[in-house]
């Protein structure tokens, strides 16, 4: 049975073992409450000053862009200047994901369930917390990340691991279910549609759903230790990023089977990934390496950038036009595909 608390949600949670299939948790559940509306120019009071290291980059068009380093910069001019929009103060507050789907709706997920939404490009962000507390042991579940396939439908997982959360009105409120197999530990996930998605979790731990969440199927282990990012493009063409190993592996069958991407010991240490289609893809690697592959990544083509810090993250408009992110305020574009890379000054007022 499902009950409000004091704003908070109230879910009492089975411990029966059964195998893993994803079921509704009680009615319709309302995780988030706002905060409050938060505009830019009181954000960029507060910036943080120094390097920063950035972790996620998305340009949505050549001119409209964000990356994450802490605080949330965006630029409209294709990165010639850049403006904080997101500054998040609390201690232990640095974001653990930034989804940005188009140029007005952007969402951040910071520790302790902390969710901040933009609808206007990031002009104004309204703050919620998504949480669920367990009312026998007072445990409380709350967002660890989210995967957005629309401005109104989505995905999370709780930082827990052992929930699967939905939404479709924009993250306003939450549906969560529980994943109902002894211990789990799902970390990352990765969506296609609102039906068809993926979750992979600690020691290779795989799932599949067909029904935007409701079930979920039980796949073999992948080979990762501990996921840090996934990615489908297709419903049989997917990569996944182990933490521990920085190495990435790759399923042609929809996540039934894995193989490791080729390269060997020689590989630099992959921190991120993007593929537009089954066989483009790059990497943003240590010591600022991009790998190249054009193969699926049975393939890589190292391409050593003007930069020498860690890169963290990258991502392409098109087959010509990317973005990389790494350690040190360093920010990197492409217009070639990735052959040449050209450092971009971080320009914050």
């Amino acid at each position: 049975m499902i009950q409000m608390n004091n704003g908070l949600l109230v879910g009492r949670v089975p411990r029966k073992r059964l195998s893993l299939s994803s079921c509704l948790v009680g009615p319709p559940l309302v995780l988030t409450f706002l905060l409050g509306l938060l505009g830019g120019s009181s954000v960029e009071a507060e910036s943080r000053y120094g390097p920063r290291d950035f972790h996620a980059v998305t340009f949505v068009t050549f001119s409209a862009g964000w990356i994450d380093g802490g605080d949330v910069l965006g630029t409209t001019n294709g990165g010639q200047t850049w403006a904080i929009q997101r500054t998040w103060e609390k201690k232990g507050g640095t974001a653990r994901q930034m989804q940005i789907l188009d140029p007005l709706n952007g969402w951040v997920v910071y520790p302790g369930g902390y969710l901040h939404r933009t609808i206007d490009g990031g002009r104004t962000w309204q703050v919620g917390r998504v949480l669920a507390r367990e009312p026998n042991t007072k445990s409380v579940v709350s967002l660890g990340r989210l995967f957005m396939v629309s401005p109104q439908n989505g995905f999370g997982v709780s930082d827990t691991g052992t929930h699967l959360l939905r939404t479709s009105d924009g993250g306003l409120t939450w549906r969560a279910m529980q994943i109902r197999e002894g211990t789990v530990n799902f970390t990352v996930l990765a969506f296609l549609d609102a039906k068809q998605g993926w979750v992979a979790g600690i020691k290779g731990m795989l799932a599949m759903t067909r029904d935007g969440g409701r079930t979920l199927e039980s796949l073999p282990p992948a080979p990762v230790l501990a996921p840090l990012q996934m990615q489908f493009v297709s419903v049989s063409a997917g990569w996944l990023l182990d933490a521990q190993a920085f190495r990435l592996s790759h399923t042609l069958d929809g996540g039934q089977s894995w193989q490791p991407c080729q390269g060997g010991s020689a590989t630099p240490g992959i921190r991120g990934f993007f593929f537009r289609t089954p066989t483009q893809g790059w990497a943003a690697a240590v010591g600022g390496v991009i790998l190249r592959t054009t193969d699926g990544c049975m393939s890589w083509q190292a391409v050593q950038t003007p930069r020498t810090d860690d890169l963290n993250a990258v991502q392409f408009l098109d087959s010509s036009t990317g973005w990389a992110v790494g350690d040190n305020d360093t920010v990197l574009k492409t217009t070639d595909g990735g052959l040449t890379w050209t450092a971009v000054p971080v320009n914050v007022p």
